[in-house]
């Protein structure tokens, strides 16, 4: 409803390629020292279970970006943000059964059950954060590049699209495109409670769509060594470019093979298997075979994402990982409406640009300071947790790492 619009359209200019900017110094500082650390700790080949791992790592980045703390879940895994973030980003157990009611349409169900979507104490706890961090910066005149900032520009209503963003907005073949545009009066009114929960909302998309994203990308990119050498080959000319100096977002704009080995992943193994929308006017569908369907206004209707992207009429030999699908020369025979691993239209994901983002910066700095193998415990082929809402390996993602001289 308008609720939800006018909430959207006070953040779109939140996830824009200058935004982006601005956040990815943030960004990459801890990707490298993060990885950094890892190479500097190990002693030769290292057994890792990356799952574990690059949750630890998103809770840091998104704590980082989200609510402007300073987190090592690494060394600490027991701090509390680590700990509340692992209860409101479950994918199994009660907390990912209410996720999938919610998946099915079914809010309403858990409202009049009176079952809380997430936890009490989690809420509370992210509110309490988010008050406090306001209350401090206001106070003291603090000016930091994350969301907590931008969603105080947009309770102020000056949070607007800049003039860069056309030419920064592209994060690759897989960036979706902003229906709603911001104007210069939103009659949203951003309260705390507000701030908190789009910051606690963009953690957990910045949490788990990202951790699904990279292990399957790693488990694709150890399989296949050929395609290994050449991302790292990638890597190692941008880091020459760059001398001592990190990655920028320019630079990584223009890594063309990164993207494309983002892209395959999203394809064969997407975040969300289902999309779910619901019908606000009548529409009768027309299938194949010329039976016509009706879709009553209020219905629900649901795509398997996961059958689409791996149809080959869409996508000949679908089960290969194939890069070379999404190349400049290839990119072109792609129907857009087949790829949707961010959804479509105007309720896609928002926070796509950033999980690409981390994505994409999570990997280069793995690389640069890894390679990586199977592991004796890796499936091959690989075996899902049926037990889990999203896509996840069952016994975990293991790989063997090879610090790189």
């Amino acid at each position: 409803g308008n609720s939800w619009k006018h909430g959207r359209i006070g953040l779109s200019p939140a996830f824009t390629g200058s935004k982006m900017r601005n956040m990815f110094e943030l960004l990459t500082s801890y990707c490298e020292g993060a990885m950094r650390r890892l190479a500097e700790s190990a002693e030769g080949r290292i057994e890792k279970e990356v799952k574990d791992l690059f949750q630890r790592f998103g809770n840091d980045i998104m704590a980082s970006i989200s609510f402007g703390m300073d987190i090592d879940s690494v060394r600490d895994p027991d701090n509390v943000f680590h700990q509340k973030g692992k209860r409101f980003t479950a994918t199994t157990g009660i907390q990912g059964l209410k996720f999938f009611l919610v998946t099915l349409g079914g809010e309403k169900l858990l409202k009049w059950l009176g079952i809380r979507l997430t936890p009490r104490d989690v809420a509370d706890f992210y509110l309490d954060v988010v008050s406090r961090t306001i209350k401090y910066r206001e106070e003291n005149s603090i000016v930091r590049p994350d969301f907590i900032h931008l969603l105080l520009q947009a309770r102020k209503n000056i949070l607007h699209h800049d003039q860069h963003d056309e030419k920064l907005d592209s994060a690759g073949f897989s960036t979706v495109e902003e229906h709603l545009k911001s104007t210069s009066e939103n009659p949203k009114q951003w309260t705390d409670l507000d701030i908190a929960a789009a910051a606690a909302s963009f953690f957990f998309g910045g949490i788990e769509t990202t951790t699904t994203m990279l292990c399957f990308a790693i488990y694709e990119i150890s399989l296949n060594p050929d395609i290994q050498h050449k991302f790292r080959d990638e890597i190692d000319a941008v880091q020459e470019e760059l001398g001592d100096g990190r990655l920028t977002y320019e630079a990584m704009q223009r890594m063309k093979y990164l993207d494309m080995v983002v892209t395959e992943t999203l394809r064969k193994w997407p975040p969300f298997g289902v999309l779910t929308r619901k019908c606000n006017k009548e529409y009768v569908m027309e299938n194949a075979d010329g039976t016509k369907v009706t879709i009553e206004k209020g219905g629900h209707v649901q795509f398997s994402v996961h059958a689409i992207q791996r149809d080959p009429q869409y996508y000949p030999d679908p089960m290969r990982f194939d890069p070379e699908r999404f190349s400049d020369e290839n990119r072109h025979l792609i129907n857009q409406d087949t790829f949707l691993p961010f959804g479509s239209g105007p309720r896609n994901c928002i926070g796509s640009r950033l999980a690409l983002m981390q994505a994409k910066c999570l990997l280069y700095y793995l690389f640069r300071y890894f390679t990586v193998e199977i592991s004796e415990r890796t499936n091959v082929p690989l075996q899902l947790d049926i037990t889990a809402l999203g896509l996840s390996a069952k016994n975990g993602f293991w790989f063997i790492l090879i610090p790189r001289k």
